[in-house]
Protein backbone atom coordinates (compact mmCIF):
# COMPACT_ATOMS: atom_id res chain seq x y z
CA UNK A 1 0.00 0.00 0.00
CA UNK A 2 1.56 3.25 -1.15
CA UNK A 3 0.19 6.34 1.00
CA UNK A 4 1.61 9.08 -0.72
CA UNK A 5 4.14 9.48 -4.19
CA UNK A 6 5.57 11.99 -5.88
CA UNK A 7 8.81 13.10 -7.06
CA UNK A 8 10.34 9.79 -7.39
CA UNK A 9 9.29 9.78 -3.57
CA UNK A 10 7.02 6.74 -2.41
CA UNK A 11 5.60 6.26 0.88
CA UNK A 12 4.36 3.08 2.76
CA UNK A 13 3.59 2.21 6.20
CA UNK A 14 5.99 0.88 8.02
CA UNK A 15 6.81 -3.05 8.71
CA UNK A 16 8.23 -5.00 11.38
CA UNK A 17 11.19 -5.75 8.84
CA UNK A 18 12.13 -1.36 8.75
CA UNK A 19 13.61 -1.94 12.53
CA UNK A 20 17.27 -2.00 11.59
CA UNK A 21 16.84 0.99 9.10
CA UNK A 22 14.59 3.08 11.08
CA UNK A 23 16.96 2.32 14.23
CA UNK A 24 20.13 3.28 12.51
CA UNK A 25 18.83 6.53 11.66
CA UNK A 26 17.13 7.57 14.69
CA UNK A 27 19.94 9.90 16.17
CA UNK A 28 18.97 8.18 19.72
CA UNK A 29 19.15 4.51 18.83
CA UNK A 30 22.50 3.84 20.47
CA UNK A 31 20.20 3.41 23.61
CA UNK A 32 17.80 0.86 21.88
CA UNK A 33 18.17 -2.39 20.95
CA UNK A 34 17.15 -3.00 17.25
CA UNK A 35 14.94 -6.29 19.14
CA UNK A 36 13.75 -3.40 21.11
CA UNK A 37 12.74 -0.81 18.16
CA UNK A 38 10.97 -3.91 16.41
CA UNK A 39 8.62 -4.83 19.53
CA UNK A 40 7.93 -0.89 19.91
CA UNK A 41 7.22 -1.11 16.19
CA UNK A 42 5.50 -4.38 16.07
CA UNK A 43 2.94 -3.02 18.33
CA UNK A 44 2.42 0.50 16.95
CA UNK A 45 1.70 -0.36 14.09
CA UNK A 46 -0.98 -2.43 14.85
CA UNK A 47 -2.42 0.75 16.88
CA UNK A 48 -5.27 2.85 15.12
CA UNK A 49 -4.40 5.72 17.08
CA UNK A 50 -0.10 5.90 15.69
CA UNK A 51 1.10 6.33 12.09
CA UNK A 52 4.43 5.20 11.06
CA UNK A 53 5.35 5.76 7.19
CA UNK A 54 8.54 4.93 5.79
CA UNK A 55 9.76 6.93 2.41
CA UNK A 56 11.69 4.97 -0.26
CA UNK A 57 13.64 6.29 -3.57
CA UNK A 58 14.48 3.76 -5.77
CA UNK A 59 12.96 0.93 -3.95
CA UNK A 60 15.43 2.16 -0.64
CA UNK A 61 13.92 3.04 2.63
CA UNK A 62 15.03 6.95 2.75
CA UNK A 63 13.33 8.39 6.26
CA UNK A 64 10.35 7.85 8.38
CA UNK A 65 7.83 10.00 10.34
CA UNK A 66 5.94 8.81 13.58
CA UNK A 67 3.07 10.56 14.49
CA UNK A 68 0.26 9.51 17.53
CA UNK A 69 -3.23 11.30 17.98
CA UNK A 70 -3.52 12.47 21.32
CA UNK A 71 -6.52 14.66 23.16
CA UNK A 72 -6.52 16.24 26.46
CA UNK A 73 -9.32 18.25 28.84
CA UNK A 74 -8.30 21.27 27.64
CA UNK A 75 -7.44 20.62 23.53
CA UNK A 76 -9.34 19.45 20.41
CA UNK A 77 -7.87 16.47 19.04
CA UNK A 78 -4.61 16.46 17.78
CA UNK A 79 -1.52 14.99 16.10
CA UNK A 80 1.60 14.42 17.66
CA UNK A 81 4.61 14.47 15.47
CA UNK A 82 6.97 11.79 17.82
CA UNK A 83 9.88 12.39 14.93
CA UNK A 84 10.82 12.65 11.63
CA UNK A 85 14.25 11.79 9.96
CA UNK A 86 15.44 11.65 7.12
CA UNK A 87 19.02 10.20 6.03
CA UNK A 88 21.64 12.30 5.20
CA UNK A 89 22.20 11.88 1.65
CA UNK A 90 18.62 12.47 0.83
CA UNK A 91 18.03 15.60 2.85
CA UNK A 92 16.72 18.53 0.93
CA UNK A 93 14.93 16.39 -1.63
CA UNK A 94 11.76 17.03 -0.42
CA UNK A 95 11.18 13.84 1.80
CA UNK A 96 10.67 15.47 4.42
CA UNK A 97 7.87 17.37 2.86
CA UNK A 98 6.06 14.32 1.82
CA UNK A 99 6.37 12.27 5.16
CA UNK A 100 4.64 15.56 6.74
CA UNK A 101 1.95 14.95 4.10
CA UNK A 102 1.16 11.95 4.52
CA UNK A 103 1.17 13.04 8.64
CA UNK A 104 -1.16 16.10 7.79
CA UNK A 105 -3.65 13.74 5.83
CA UNK A 106 -3.89 11.21 8.34
CA UNK A 107 -4.46 13.97 10.94
CA UNK A 108 -7.42 15.32 8.68
CA UNK A 109 -8.89 11.84 8.09
CA UNK A 110 -9.24 11.72 12.06
CA UNK A 111 -10.68 14.70 13.12
CA UNK A 112 -7.79 16.09 14.22
CA UNK A 113 -7.51 19.94 14.87
CA UNK A 114 -3.67 20.28 14.45
CA UNK A 115 -0.48 18.75 13.95
CA UNK A 116 1.72 19.53 17.16
CA UNK A 117 5.90 18.93 16.60
CA UNK A 118 8.16 19.53 19.56
CA UNK A 119 11.09 20.77 18.18
CA UNK A 120 14.65 22.47 20.08
CA UNK A 121 14.27 26.34 19.42
CA UNK A 122 18.19 25.84 19.45
CA UNK A 123 18.07 23.46 17.02
CA UNK A 124 18.05 25.90 13.53
CA UNK A 125 17.27 22.80 11.22
CA UNK A 126 14.39 21.59 13.26
CA UNK A 127 12.91 25.24 13.78
CA UNK A 128 13.61 26.18 10.15
CA UNK A 129 11.80 22.95 8.34
CA UNK A 130 8.77 23.79 10.97
CA UNK A 131 8.66 27.33 9.53
CA UNK A 132 9.14 26.45 6.25
CA UNK A 133 6.11 24.17 6.34
CA UNK A 134 3.57 26.66 8.05
CA UNK A 135 3.94 25.30 11.22
CA UNK A 136 4.45 28.18 13.93
CA UNK A 137 6.97 28.18 17.34
CA UNK A 138 3.70 27.78 20.16
CA UNK A 139 5.65 28.48 23.14
CA UNK A 140 9.31 27.95 24.53
CA UNK A 141 8.28 25.42 26.93
CA UNK A 142 10.81 23.02 27.98
CA UNK A 143 9.81 19.33 28.29
CA UNK A 144 9.97 17.79 31.41
CA UNK A 145 10.56 13.69 32.26
CA UNK A 146 11.06 11.65 34.53
CA UNK A 147 11.52 7.98 35.02
CA UNK A 148 9.17 5.66 36.17
CA UNK A 149 11.46 2.41 36.06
Amino acid sequence: MVLEQEEGISVRPARSDDAAFINGLWKGADRVDVSETKARLVALIKDPGEIIAVAEMDDRPVGFVHAGRTRTLYEDLAVNLVGLFVDDDHRGRGVGRVLMSVVEAWGRAIGAHDVRYECDQDQDRAGSFCRDFGYRIASARDRCVKSLV
